[in-house]
């Protein structure tokens, strides 16, 4: 197994952090503007952005290639927790 850099756990831990907080900030904010599950499709524009936009900093900051999985991953956490508040 390939060892794993500190730099790596802290930008994962600050990606799905962010794909979090996206979820729940648009839920808040756009609660009354959009209402119900418009809200998660502003979600995932959003996410979508935001997290490719982190991303690509990440590639041009650290070098390599992208993670279209932990990408996808993210959005999916953003689109969810958007979803899951509009439920409850």
């Amino acid at each position: 197994m390939k060892e794993v850099k500190k730099e790596n756990w802290k930008y994962l831990v600050v990606f799905f952090m962010m794909a979090l907080s996206i979820g729940v900030g648009n839920y808040f904010n756009l609660r009354a503007e959009a209402g119900g599950w418009g809200i998660v499709g502003m979600a995932a524009v959003i996410s979508t952005i935001s997290l490719a936009a982190l991303e690509f900093c990440k590639v041009l900051i650290y070098g390599g290639s992208w993670n279209w999985k932990r990408l996808l991953v993210g959005i999916c956490v953003a689109i969810l927790s958007s979803g899951l508040l509009c439920i409850i």
